[in-house]
């Protein structure tokens, strides 16, 4: 008897969920959709946005690229265009981004913002990489070991085809590096196999730069 009152219950059961229109395995899928609907939305735009950030960053490094071309094109002709070449830093940083440039192997990523005369680049350096393993028992050159953020404020300027470059300040990991230990790195790792590159550095500029304003969040290039 109790069994049979069991099935019977189990049988309204089943004839009552799963053979109601709307309801049974039906009901259960809708109301499983409808929970996990808004997770699908919040991912799917997520997924949207980071492929227009992607689109956007392509196309600004496409546009710092353009006008690369035509500081080069203008450089080759024998009456370049004294018009300045606007170079934005955002442009600049996507074109980094996308790995336009090859950097050095001791570098993996570089971004740079500039105000009037000045630039700050922060970049992620390997000095195992920079410094190829060397070891010293100079105790200012513990510092610059491992993988670490740098973060460099120089001056900048270029007159008379030529940029002049000098440190400011050097921090690793947001801690400011003494100058007497960035001098003696500097000497030792770069100096010494740069000949032009140091506290102070100096460049001969290509295609035909004059000159060049740094400015906020641009640089300004002349050439003639």
């Amino acid at each position: 008897m109790y069994l049979v009152s069991y099935k019977a219950t189990v049988a309204a059961c089943l004839a009552t969920n799963l053979g109601t229109p709307g309801m049974g395995i039906g009901f259960v899928t809708t109301r499983l959709t409808a929970r996990t609907a808004p997770l699908w939305m919040i991912l799917s735009a997520a997924t949207l946005l980071f492929a227009a950030a992607g689109t956007a960053n392509e196309k600004l490094a496409d546009q710092f690229a353009v006008r690369l071309h035509h500081i080069q094109q203008n450089g080759m002709s024998a009456t370049p265009d004294t018009a300045p070449t606007v170079l934005p830093d955002d442009e600049g940083n996507a074109y980094f981004a996308a790995g336009r440039v090859k950097l050095p192997a001791s570098v993996q990523q570089l971004r740079y913002s500039t105000t009037p005369g000045s630039v700050n680049a922060i970049a992620r350096i390997d000095f195992d990489v920079l410094t190829q393993n060397s070891t010293s028992n100079n105790p200012l050159l513990s510092l610059f070991s491992g993988v670490h953020d740098v973060r460099v404020i120089a001056d900048a300027s270029a007159q008379n085809g030529t940029a002049t470059v000098t440190a400011q300040s050097v921090e690793i990991d947001g801690i400011p590096v003494p100058r007497m230990a960035l001098e003696y790195f500097v000497k030792k790792y770069l100096t010494s196999k740069f000949p032009n590159v140091g506290m102070t550095s100096h460049f001969k500029l290509p295609s035909r730069v004059d000159s060049a304003k740094v400015e906020t969040a641009k640089v300004v290039v002349y050439q003639r």
